[in-house]
């Protein structure tokens, strides 16, 4: 057997054992209906929040995005996705070669920036949040249906609020007009500061100080200042300052308040 077929027999094997490893593996999947019309360029876009029950560490994920219109491409749209623990992807970048309804999974690379390979090793119990904006025109999209599918191994954890990682994931809705929830995790019990920043650093109002236990934790901003007048429309950042035993970190996330 000459060496370009042995490659070739070494490759296909590797897939079978890909493939097998997969199968061996335990499927996940999870729907969510948000029957939302996509607003008209010039507006924020719309959210919706699927929640995944099951603590699994992933090792392959996919997307499936259900969106119907009168026009057949979907060039025009933006469709990012936010992890439980706050890691961002951009699954559709205006790319005019996707049809609609649109799958996304590792074997056909996301549009970026960030891809699925960002999600393997972490766990995916908690809220996803997906994004959807019209980039340019008025086209009548409509957002009706959108799934998780994991494959991945379930693990025992004996605390079940214990999450994995220490951070502060993205807020949710974003943008808001009147109030948002901070959404955070804390691997160790810790001591804790978070507060909201204007784009200067400075301080417009400090939403929590003192130590907490291990878990998951939110809470809530309502768009005011320390003086508890209305902030005015603009981005801010909510900051995160956590002591532990084992750590001092820094967590920032972006926010914008739309009056």
């Amino acid at each position: 057997m000459n060496k370009l077929k042995l490659i070739a027999v070494f490759v296909f094997t590797l897939s079978l054992l890909s493939i097998n490893n997969l199968q061996a593996q335990e499927v996940f999947t999870y729907y969510s209906y948000p029957n939302l019309p996509i607003p008209p360029e010039g507006n924020p876009g719309v959210w919706d929040t699927l929640n995944f029950p099951d603590d699994v560490i992933i090792d392959d994920a996919n997307f499936y995005v259900g969106i119907t219109t009168v026009y057949t491409w979907a060039g025009v749209l933006i469709i990012d996705l936010t992890s439980p623990w706050g890691t961002e992807i951009t699954l559709h970048n205006r790319n005019p070669n996707r049809l609609l309804p649109i799958w996304f999974d590792t074997e056909d690379t996301v549009d970026g920036p960030g891809n699925l390979d960002d999600f393997i090793g972490y766990n995916a119990r908690g809220e996803w949040i997906m994004h959807a904006l019209v980039y340019a025109g008025t086209f009548p999209f409509v957002w009706d249906s959108w799934a998780i599918e994991v494959y991945g191994d379930a693990v025992g954890i004996k605390d079940e609020n214990l999450p994995l990682v220490t951070g502060l994931d993205s807020n949710y809705p974003n943008p808001f007009n009147s109030s948002t929830i901070v959404h955070f995790s804390l691997a160790d019990e810790s001591e804790i500061e978070i507060g909201i920043y204007d784009i200067a650093g400075r301080m417009v109002e400090k939403l929590a100080a003192g130590k907490l236990v291990s878990g998951r934790h939110q809470i809530k901003w309502d768009g005011k200042n320390t003086a508890g007048e209305d902030a005015a429309s603009g981005i801010y950042f909510c900051r995160m300052r956590v002591s532990s035993e084992n750590a001092d970190e820094t967590f920032v996330k972006e926010i914008t308040l739309l009056r």
